[in-house]
């Protein structure tokens, strides 16, 4: 800490001045008539500032009582500017620089004073802000002050203000940082738009000062979303509307960004009405859904299809028929047929797992490229399919399709270089109106299917019970 001049001050203020004697005291004394005193008196104690006078080189240093007050130092106390006195209590951050303005030797520099501090109250303990404003009002013939006159207002809940106002903007730039969330404004009267920097981020652009053509934002709007949001936006400012609207645009590199866009119309005084918003680049939000709901359909696809043949699996076969009895009526026909290929095992058993793989891909190919219209299969188990006929139409069209499976099916296919042959039973029932349960109408299949087995195999045989 830089130490005052010793001349400055050593004995104690002897008491305070208040408002009527320091005008009195000191306006008078420069010139200023009564009426003049007694507004200025007036105005001092409604803004309750504290006037001070320091005479450099003496030990004058008078104070109004408000000066006192907000200090919470005592009427009478002494203002004492030694080491031990009211700059004591002087937070030490501050109190060099206050110091200073009191000092003779660093003093002949100031012309004015703008100077805020913390002062530790005398009453209460805590730290209080104060904003002093002082002047030389008198140089001796060397140019030094030879007297400083001041004025102290307290200025905590001010300071208390910007600092909640900084907290609060380092918060939002820091919201802003992390979020990616550009703020625009357009003013109606001026047709100007002003962009942040990280509006200019967002869409890849540089612009002087960051005010921005009215046509750019068009410009930049995917070709598939223009029409929609420039109507969109149009009717916001016609109306007055907020503005909700997810969109796409495409920057100067060509790189398609979704861009999360709101605003809103506000007032600013007599200036009329401006539309302030944000833009928040969402890109890897969309990117994550569409990889979440890939993976959902992924999972929903394995969960209902064969994973080997690409079929719909027992599960998707039971919603199927649920599906299609419960929308049934008393007319309608529909067909179901169980399929079971004849020497896979032995085929299996020769050539191996692959080979019995291979077979089944084959078949399912085959079982599907012979579907008619409304017809789906299904592999049930390791060698059995399922086909159901939404529209059965007639036994002689199942019959008529059995059989052009049965000769699909034995067609040959190649192995690995090894012809291979199987084959295939079919058994079928016809339902006509929603069946008493989906599993009879499966049990009745397979007992049609346990006839064609019986029958010597690669046939079919309807359920006739």
């Amino acid at each position: 800490m830089t130490e005052p001049d010793r001349s400055v001050t050593r004995r104690p203020e002897p008491g305070a001045l208040s408002s009527r004697e320091w005008t009195t005291m000191y306006l008078a004394r420069d010139g200023y008539s009564d009426s003049d005193a007694i507004g200025i008196r007036r105005l001092m104690d409604r803004l309750q500032l504290g006037f001070w006078d320091h005479v450099a080189g003496s030990d004058s240093f008078n104070v109004t009582r408000a000066w006192r007050e907000m200090r919470g130092i005592a009427r009478d106390a002494p203002v004492d500017l030694g080491p031990d006195g009211w700059l004591h209590r002087i937070h030490d951050d501050d109190r060099d620089r206050l110091t200073a303005v009191l000092s003779v030797r660093r003093g002949k520099r100031l012309k004015k004073v703008d100077l805020q501090y913390r002062y530790r109250h005398e009453k209460t303990g805590r730290w209080i802000w104060i904003l002093t404003r002082a002047r030389i009002m008198h140089t001796d013939s060397g140019g030094r002050p030879t007297r400083i006159v001041g004025v102290d207002s307290e200025i905590t809940e001010l300071k208390r203000r910007e600092a909640e106002a900084l907290r609060l903007s380092e918060t939002l730039r820091l919201a802003n940082d992390i979020g990616r969330i550009g703020v625009w404004e357009f003013d109606e009267v001026s047709s100007s738009v002003l962009w942040d920097d990280r509006m200019m981020e967002i869409y890849g652009v540089v612009a002087p000062a960051n005010r921005i053509p009215g046509s750019f934002w068009e410009d930049r709007l995917h070709p598939d979303d223009r029409d929609e949001m420039v109507r969109y936006a149009e009717d916001c400012q016609r109306y007055k509307r907020d503005f909700n609207r997810d969109y796409r645009i495409i920057r100067g590199d060509g790189e398609t960004r979704h861009i999360r866009s709101l605003a809103r119309q506000v007032r600013i005084g007599g200036r009329g009405t401006r539309l302030v918003g944000v833009n928040i680049d969402v890109t890897e939000d969309y990117r994550r859904a569409e990889e979440l709901e890939a993976a959902r359909a992924r999972l929903e696809h394995a969960a209902l299809h064969d994973e080997l043949t690409g079929l719909g699996n027992r599960r998707q076969l039971d919603l199927t028929c649920d599906a299609v009895f419960e929308r049934f009526g008393p007319d309608d026909l529909c067909a179901v047929l169980h399929l079971d290929l004849d020497r896979f095992k032995p085929l299996n058993d020769r050539l191996g797992h692959a080979a019995g793989d291979e077979a089944l891909r084959v078949v399912a190919r085959r079982l599907t490229a012979r579907l008619p219209q409304g017809g789906r299969a299904f592999r049930v188990g390791g060698d059995e399919f399922v086909i159901m006929l939404d529209d059965a139409r007639d036994a002689a069209t199942v019959e008529t399709l059995c059989a052009a499976l049965i000769e699909d099916v034995a067609r040959p296919f190649d192995f690995e270089g090894t012809p291979c042959e199987i084959g295939v039973s079919i058994g079928y029932r016809l339902q006509r109106g929603r069946p008493e349960s989906r599993s009879a109408v499966f049990r009745a299949a397979d007992m049609a299917l346990y006839d064609a087995k019986r029958a010597g195999r690669n046939c079919f045989r309807a359920f006739a019970r």
